[in-house]
């Protein structure tokens, strides 16, 4: 059954009408009862909703008056939604009287909430919350300081309410505990350090050496191959400079970004052991200006025409022709070169990744030729001598292909930012101290002179356990643990190698991979202060909580509410706040599906991989500025403000940001930027790759921005077909008039289209457009319709662009601080929402309003919340 409707926000006309009834209502709302309700609906509503008929899967002759039932106070909460946007009855349906209808929706109201309050329920059932990928790997870093990424270690998280942490969906099975116990022998090996300090190794390596040899540098030892670098140490294998086919200037490797072109690097070596290793990079890069571009293109054409067209002629008449050339021709080409904007370059892109594909970063550098710097990577390598390693360097700027500049994209000529790499080093096994900060945090101090093992092992246990539990453990929890200890050591060669067994069972206990919590019995339980600091930090750092929250709970002083306050501020000031952004914003605005569906490359070629990071960052960086400073959550709506790295100034078309650094920018006038609903991470992945879709970016804005997703397509509705330019000229307007005419798909598309065609002036990959391009891979010609961005609601506000969007939303706010708020209350309490949810939903949507509009009181009203401390 579809979530209850909240596009109130969409048709408030109605909704306001009952409103200013509803002060002359009081005495119609206390003759209202469950009779009364169901004559109301014999009357306007069970012929689209009775035996007969079910539009949108809801039936309401029966409807059980029992306001304390989930899914039955889920229906009456969806009828009153209804009745108070005005969307019900249909406008082509007698109209009730608008105080009959206030009477209704708040009887229905003060039922919903006398239920609650006789369940003196904080709204949701107990569920055993298992840690997420996310959360597990951020828990280990926190508890061992040991970095380790789950990857495909563990199978993907299914999403539940839109997010990732809801307890009803983390499940588990055997095939994951395996890999829970697999993982914990990982991270248990990798974190203790044995032994002396393993010695460092560097190797520095010119990279133009690949110019002189390409070979295998050095000498072999007898009997094996084996690299001596002069005055350095033996790799173990011999080894290739990457490098060669590049131009060499000032020393340097020169690196244009081609496709066709080799990296530098170096590859077929094997490291001593396995551990952390660091890469250096010595680089600068060169950026041409437009005019040298033009000057590079007329070059390279005159030359072609020297060399094919005019080869047979005199010298005398090349020079006629070439004037001419320039007079005639040359001028036309020369305006594409001088005026689009993929060659108002950016810094050139290095990436480095290994020879498996591991990408270990990419930064653009901006360092001249005449000062290069040293970019550092860090790296897993492994020690294998049935393998080898390598590292490559490229140069990951791309010119996009377009039909003006194809022919000779890729002549060594042409001006395109260069890389220029200097020399590579390779040093490892990189360790800021020994023991690793990994071993200490396990064995904070070594055993006291004459102590015996066992009580070394039961006081490394009882502090592990302690943390990774988080909260105190029982004797008997450590004396098990303890006994495992015991039944090991004789068969290990170690005190290291048998502790190893007991913390490997403790990072795979029930007590470590889930959020234990009390069962509710008979209404709620409070929450322990320790199952309140886990709450709190797994709310806003995706991780266990620190040393300060575990002290709290200690003295018992977390659950008050100042100190729930004063937290909040303390932990959203820290880095770790960060994966609420990344965590809860990205979900909620579906970020983490950017990239799944990218703009086909020959319709949309200026799309890149440093764009689609940039777009990305953008929307964190925007959350976060909104989060950190305080600022109006309107804000999401509409700004004057965005948050833009280079990269993607250029691509909006706004000047004067240099870098890849996000900052601040003030939007100069006319930018059409400013909100979400404008950020081209939204408007890319609500495309489908090929064009826009105003169904999809109509139904995120309803669930995204209104909480009010609409019931799914019939089966039989089918899909637009996908846009091929330069076969016709239907636009997606045109296409959507077929969904219309059919009569189960009319209802939903009134309220869904106007909303998506009020952002088609952005196209598939987020660029503003005033035209739709139908001539070859989308080029857009003079006589190609011009972008219609207008509408009308159902309830007769038209649209005709994204600002009057925007203004419809803001007037309509109070939809979207609820649906963001129920957005904040799942993360927050990883359970999905109920009816007798709601008082407490628009209880914070008011404190909200009240204190600033920001997401900083919201959250302090979240966490200070019976909802939150209970269970």
């Amino acid at each position: 059954m579809p979530r209850p409707a909240l596009l109130a926000a969409v048709w408030c006309g109605a909704w306001m009408a009952a409103v200013y009834a509803s002060a002359q209502s009081d005495d119609a709302a206390q003759q209202i009862d469950a009779g009364a309700a169901r004559a109301f609906f014999r009357q306007h509503c069970l012929k689209c909703h009775g035996e007969q008929t079910q539009e949108a899967k809801l039936r309401l002759d029966g409807l059980a008056a029992d306001f304390a039932r989930g899914e039955v106070a889920e229906r009456w909460t969806e009828v009153m939604d209804r009745l108070n946007s005005g969307e019900m009855p249909p406008p082509e349906e007698p109209q009730p009287d608008a105080q009959r209808v206030v009477a209704i929706t708040e009887w229905i109201a003060k039922s919903l909430a006398q239920a609650a309050a006789d369940r003196q329920s904080s709204g949701g059932e107990a569920v055993l919350r298992r840690l997420n990928r996310d959360e597990y790997n951020n828990t280990i870093r926190d508890l061992l300081a040991v970095d380790f990424r789950p990857g495909d270690t563990f199978p993907a998280d299914p999403p539940a309410h839109g997010f990732d942490n809801v307890g009803a969906a983390l499940q588990i099975s055997p095939l994951l505990m395996e890999k829970y116990l697999k993982a914990a022998r990982e991270i248990v090996d990798q974190a203790i350090a044995t032994g002396e300090r393993p010695p460092s190794y560097s190797w520095h390596l010119e990279v133009e050496e690949a110019h002189r040899s390409n070979v295998f540098p050095g000498r072999q030892s007898a009997g094996e191959d084996e690299l001596w670098v002069p005055d350095r140490i033996t790799l173990g294998h011999r080894y290739i400079i990457k490098g060669s086919g590049q131009e060499v200037r000032d020393g340097m490797v020169v690196h244009t970004g081609s496709q066709d072109e080799w990296g530098s690097g170096f590859r077929w070596f094997r490291v001593p052991n396995t551990g952390r290793y660091r890469v250096r990079v010595r680089a600068a890069a060169r950026v041409p200006s437009r005019q040298e571009v033009l000057d590079s293109v007329q070059r390279i054409m005159l030359q072609r025409n020297v060399e094919r067209d005019w080869k047979d002629d005199s010298a005398a008449e090349q020079e006629r022709k070439k004037a001419q050339w320039l007079a005639d021709e040359w001028p036309q080409i020369a305006e594409h070169f001088r005026t689009d904007p993929i060659y108002g370059y950016g810094a050139p892109r290095m990436k480095v990744a290994t020879e498996g594909r591991i990408v270990l970063g990419e930064v653009s550098v901006d360092a001249t030729v005449d000062a290069p710097q040293v970019y550092e990577f860090d790296c897993e390598l492994t020690h294998n001598p049935a393998e080898t390693q390598g590292i490559d360097i490229t140069n990951n700027y791309r010119v996009p292909r377009l039909l003006e500049n194809n022919w000779f994209l890729h002549h060594p000529d042409f001006a395109r930012p260069e890389l220029l790499v200097d020399w590579v080093e390779l040093e490892g096994i990189y360790a800021d101290e020994w023991p690793p900060e990994s071993h200490l945090r396990l064995f904070p101090s070594p055993p006291p002179a004459g102590s015996r093992e066992i009580d070394y092992a039961r006081e490394v246990l009882a502090r592990f356990m302690g943390r990774a539990y988080r909260r105190p453990v029982e004797q008997v929890e450590v004396d098990s643990m303890l006994s495992l200890f015991g039944q090991v050591r004789p068969h290990k060669e170690s005190f290291e190698e048998a502790i190893k067994v007991p913390l490997t069972a403790v990072l795979s206990s029930p007590h470590f991979l889930f959020l234990v919590e009390p069962a509710t019995a008979e209404g709620p339980q409070s929450l322990s202060d320790y199952q309140i600091a886990s709450r709190l930090s797994y709310f806003l750092w995706s991780s266990m909580p620190d040393d300060a929250l575990f002290t709290l709970a200690a003295e018992g002083k977390l659950s008050a509410t100042d100190a729930l306050r004063k937290q909040v501020d303390r932990m959203l000031a820290d880095p770790r706040s960060g994966a609420l952004v990344r965590n809860f914003a990205g979900q909620w605005l579906g970020l983490r599906e950017v990239g799944s569906n990218p703009p086909v490359e020959s319709l949309f070629p200026r799309y890149d991989s440093h764009l689609e990071e940039s777009m990305v960052r953008e929307s964190e960086a925007f959350f976060a500025e909104i989060l950190q400073h305080d600022l109006s959550v309107m804000n999401l709506i509409q700004s004057d403000f965005a948050m833009l790295n280079e990269r993607l100034a250029r691509f909006y078309g706004i000047p004067e940001v240099r870098g890849d650094r996000f900052r601040r920018v003030d939007l100069p006038e006319g930018a059409r930027r400013g909100g979400v609903l404008t950020q081209a991470s939204v408007l890319t992945l609500t495309s489908n790759g090929t064009r826009t879709s105003p169904v999809v970016r109509g139904v995120w804005i309803l669930e995204n921005l209104l909480g009010d997703p609409p019931p799914p397509p019939p089966p039989d509705a089918g899909d637009l077909a996908p846009s091929v330019p330069g076969i016709d000229k239907a636009t997606v307007r045109d296409r959507l008039e077929a969904h219309r005419r059919i009569p189960q798909c009319a209802s939903c598309h009134q309220k869904i289209d106007p909303l998506g065609f009020a952002l088609e002036n952005f196209d598939a990959h987020g660029r503003w457009r005033d035209q739709y391009g139908f001539g070859y891979e989308g080029r857009v010609h003079g006589d190609d319709p011009v972008v219609d961005a207008s509408g009308r609601l159902p309830d007769g506000r038209r649209l005709d662009g994204v600002e009057s969007l925007q203004a419809v939303l803001l007037a309509d706010e109070d939809r979207f601080l609820a649906c963001l708020t129920e957005k904040m209350m799942i993360y927050a309490l990883g359970r999905g929402l109920e009816a007798r949810d709601r008082p407490l939903r628009d209880k914070l949507v008011a404190d909200m309003k009240a204190d600033g509009y920001t997401l900083r009181s919201l959250i302090k009203s979240i966490v200070t919340s019976e909802a939150f401390l209970t269970k």
